[in-house]
């Protein structure tokens, strides 16, 4: 059975992100040094409450989905250092258990932070 980020059918907060209460070991990794940016090399995102982001536990398996709001691009950071990728074109997942768990991934690539950008 799936659960879902809501509590009394609000997202929890805590400090300046969601976090799922059933996922225990894979944190939010929401970029918020981009705030407020306007200019590259760093370009700015909006502030995650603007997003409202899904987190889902199945089985051990944590999931992150999330759209933007028109006007801006979703971005996930690779740990590669290889820039980012539209994660769009998957869901993010991450394992509360194993030698993996509370790293994030889409598909085979391993992530670091995500944002919305402008």
């Amino acid at each position: 059975m799936d659960r879902h980020c809501f509590f009394n059918d609000t997202f929890i907060r805590i400090f300046s992100g969601y976090f799922l209460a059933a996922c225990s070991v894979c944190a939010n990794n929401y970029n918020t040094a981009c705030l407020n940016l306007l200019t590259d090399p760093a370009p700015g995102c909006i502030a995650q409450s603007e997003i409202n982001p899904v987190y889902t536990l199945s089985g051990t398996t944590c999931s992150l989905t999330f759209s933007c709001p028109s006007g801006f691009t979703p971005r996930s950071g690779r740990a590669d250092g290889l820039g980012s990728i539209d994660p769009a074109t998957g869901t993010e997942t991450c394992s509360e258990t194993g030698a993996n768990a509370g790293t994030w991934y889409l598909g085979a690539i391993e992530l670091t932070l995500w944002n919305c950008g402008y």
